[in-house]
């Protein structure tokens, strides 16, 4: 009979060994890991038609109406605390950095002993190549300096941003598994909180 995730196991001397016991202290129970994901690729499903939707509504569209109105908001903001957080957090989702923070996860998750979520996050990499394939699709006209305060010029398609969809699909992996497979815990809470603010911004 298969023991549950939960339970430590035994070593030779019969004392749990230091990585079973941490499992046990941190780990949700099958089950729970099993009910967890199941409900977020519910979400992952939405998202996915949504993705779709938008993509379709952009090509016929230069940009949309509420487009404008939360850039312009949002750049109502700058100042030199914003400006520098909002720098950085677009910094993350650029190449070659992206690459390097997205091997050193990876290489993380791997000695950790989380092989499988290790390799699943390489798999989740593949956004860079579907954002570009999209782009080709869509083909939409990023916004001119008339519109919006333009930071630089970009030679690509607006839609989907890779930036943005490069540091999504890093931090909402990284949700998906702290979600997943953590026990409730102010830990598991302020991972989660901060990675999904990540992604937000």
């Amino acid at each position: 009979m298969e023991k549950p995730a939960s339970e430590p196991k035994a070593a030779p001397d019969g004392a749990a060994t230091p990585l079973k016991k941490l499992d046990a202290a941190v780990i949700a129970p099958r089950p729970t890991r099993r009910y967890r994901a199941a409900a977020f690729q519910v979400y992952v499903y939405g998202a996915a038609v949504a993705f779709v939707s938008l993509a379709l509504a952009a090509h016929f569209m230069g940009y949309f109406p509420i487009d404008l109105r939360v850039a312009l908001a949002v750049q109502s903001l700058h100042g030199g605390g914003f400006d520098a957080l909002m720098y950085w957090v677009s910094w993350v989702g650029f190449m070659p950095q992206g690459i390097v923070l997205w091997l050193s996860t990876v290489i993380a998750l791997f000695l950790l002993g989380t092989r499988w979520e290790a390799v699943s996050l390489l798999f989740a990499a593949g956004s860079a190549g579907v954002g570009t394939l999209a782009k080709l699709i869509v083909f939409r006209p990023r916004p001119s300096a008339d519109l919006v305060r333009v930071f630089a010029q970009l030679p690509s398609s607006g839609f989907p941003s890779g930036h943005v969809l490069t540091c999504t699909a890093f931090a909402g992996f990284l949700v998906f598994l702290a979600y997943t497979l953590l026990k409730h815990s102010r830990w598991r809470t302020l991972t989660i909180t901060l990675l999904s603010l990540l992604a937000g911004l």
